[in-house]
């Protein structure tokens, strides 16, 4: 059983966690955590897969100079979301 996980602190690195959903104590609909380091960038979708996913097309766009929209606007490449009891494809608009 897993029971504690410790990640080093990265100095100067700003980072964001961001969850989605109907109410603030529900499980995330989806989520995405961002990492900004020295001028690089890390992006993870949380229910966007059957696992994390790692939102390389996002990173690749913040790294050739796209802004924030035109950034996001990758961030559906190449996930595959499931339903779940907390939303169904039907009513998820990627």
């Amino acid at each position: 059983m897993l029971t504690q996980i410790k990640v080093p602190s990265v100095p100067d690195a700003k980072w964001s966690f961001q969850k989605f959903n109907r109410r603030a104590q529900d499980w995330a609909i989806v989520g995405a955590s961002v990492l900004v380091n020295n001028g690089q960038s890390g992006v993870s979708l949380v229910n966007m897969h059957s696992t994390p996913f790692r939102a390389t097309a996002v990173e690749e766009a913040i790294a050739s100079g796209a802004n924030a929209k035109e950034a996001s606007e990758q961030a559906a490449i190449g996930t595959e979301p499931t339903s779940d009891i907390n939303a169904s494809l039907s009513t998820v608009n990627i």
